[in-house]
């Protein structure tokens, strides 16, 4: 089983206390973990886990940044979700697990929602390895409550929506926390309710 997380190592953050506990316990039922996260300069050679950068936007060069500035801007007035996700990002993601992969055949994937990129590498993953179980840890909501008055927010919503939607047909569980229950079966509910699981 593969974890995606974020900042896992050293001071961790609330979502990566959260992969923690997660590995802890599937380790304890003697599953063989992995886990893919953000580097730690101060941490490293730890066994099972892989590290990506954090900021992979810093190892590009002022034209690359620009034109994937604009590209950003492009995906926005088209509604596309790629406007938020750093490609990267997700490729980093992507290639570990796909590494892990070769060397141990991966039976599932656990993403832990934020951030975003790890939902979408594992989606990406899924996609071409369709035999493997992937599901989708929503610690926190991006879909209900997020947007405001503003017409922007309004807007970024909606491309959420429209984000998450394309992840649950190929993904095939999503486990939220009950306090968001009641939107995501209201917004959801009716096409994927199959999948999901409240924590």
């Amino acid at each position: 089983i593969v974890v995606l997380s974020s900042i896992y190592l050293g001071k961790a953050s609330t979502n990566g206390l959260c992969a923690h506990n997660i590995v802890d316990a599937l380790s304890e039922e003697g599953n063989e973990i992995d886990v893919i996260c953000y580097e730690d300069t101060e941490v490293c050679n730890i066994k099972n886990v892989h590290t990506i950068h954090n900021n992979p936007q810093a190892y590009k060069s002022n034209i690359d940044k620009l034109v994937s500035k604009l590209s950003k801007s492009f995906y926005f007035l088209l509604s596309s979700p790629r406007c938020y996700l750093e490609e990267n990002k997700v490729d980093s993601y992507y290639k570990a697990l796909c590494k892990i992969d070769e060397s141990f055949k991966i039976d599932a994937i656990v993403a832990i929602l934020f951030p975003l990129e790890t939902a979408e590498a594992m989606t990406r993953f899924k996609r071409s390895h369709p035999e493997t179980k992937t599901i989708i840890y929503e610690l926190d909501s991006i879909s209900d409550g997020v947007a405001q008055s503003n017409a922007i927010q309004k807007f970024l919503n909606f491309n959420y929506y429209k984000w998450l939607y394309s992840m649950y047909w190929v993904i095939d569980n999503v486990i939220i926390m009950k306090s968001h229950s009641d939107y995501w079966l209201k917004a959801f509910g009716g096409r994927f309710r199959n999948k999901l699981k409240i924590a």
